[in-house]
């Protein structure tokens, strides 16, 4: 049951992370649009 409950912990924990990382790379990527717009 102990590595049951641990292997659905690091799914959810790799989901959560895989979404924090496209979150912050959208974030990167507005920011380097805006600023590419602000220098053009």
């Amino acid at each position: 049951m102990l590595s049951w409950q641990f292997s659905l912990w690091m799914t959810v924990d790799l989901r959560l992370r895989q979404l924090l990382v496209i979150q912050s790379l959208m974030l990167l990527w507005r920011q380097g649009n805006h600023y590419i717009f602000l220098c053009s």
